[in-house]
């Protein structure tokens, strides 16, 4: 008996050691492979782009971590950008500003600043209001904030992959936002519920590539349907463009 109780606490320890781990961004299939490291003028700081391979069944990406000089590369994801072009562009503007160049592509990260980094993009990518939805942008109550949902994907011609971002009342979508949502899906709503609770719902027609639950002092709530609506066969037509085939 006294052995059964050695081997349960023994157990639950290490379950209490995985969920520290992936807490932390930790993922034992993962692993992070430095491509450069790119120093502040001033030294206190590092641009770390690194390759991240998750196994055979993903795609490798391309990340980059703002770090102190002194700092280790973490096992987690990168803190700053991560897509899946090849090597971007980095390079320092200045002792707290940097800048990312990358080509026709949708990164699923895009910070603005991290800590007392700004950080600028340069990019052939063309951001598009999702039009073909019933109300592509939502504004908050206190009409400090709106929703956006809009059409990202530079790398092939499909309207399924729609993405959301939270920006100001009056800002511009820019070809870089930071999003909080992407799926694989050709329809969804958005619903404020109060100045800062967003709610997203959407149709469940293949992969969730990012779902954040908070943006800034800003909650978002996601609910999703397995029922689809209608094909929408004549944008398609129209726009000579596929729709993401169904996983």
């Amino acid at each position: 008996m006294l052995m059964n109780d050695h081997r349960v606490n023994y157990l639950l320890s290490l379950l209490v050691l995985a969920f520290g781990l992936a807490s932390c961004g930790f993922d034992p299939l993962c692993e992070n492979k430095v491509k450069q490291e790119i120093i502040s003028p001033d030294g206190s700081q590092k641009a770390v782009l690194f390759e991240r391979n998750c196994g055979a069944t993903t795609r490798y990406s391309y990340q980059i971590s703002v770090l102190p000089r002194a700092a280790k590369l973490p096992s987690g994801p990168g803190n700053t950008f991560s897509s899946y072009v090849e090597n971007p562009e980095v390079r320092w503007e200045g002792d707290r500003q940097l800048l990312i160049k990358y080509p026709k592509t949708s990164p699923f990260r895009a910070e603005s600043s991290v800590a007392d980094v700004a950080i600028r993009y340069q990019t052939d990518c063309q951001t598009e209001l999702a039009t073909m939805l019933a109300q592509p942008e939502v504004f908050s109550p206190d009409r400090q904030w709106r929703a956006v949902a809009f059409l990202g994907n530079c790398d092939e011609p499909v309207i399924d992959a729609l993405q959301v971002a939270i920006l100001p009342a009056d800002g511009a979508l820019p070809n870089h936002p930071n999003t909080v949502f992407v799926a694989e899906t050709n329809e969804l709503s958005m619903t404020w519920q109060g100045n800062q609770t967003l709610k997203i719902d959407y149709i469940r027609m293949g992969n969730v590539l990012v779902a954040k639950p908070k943006q800034g002092s800003i909650n978002i709530r996601f609910n999703s349907y397995a029922n689809e609506p209608k094909p929408l066969k004549e944008y398609y037509q129209q726009n000579q463009v596929l729709p993401i085939e169904r996983r």
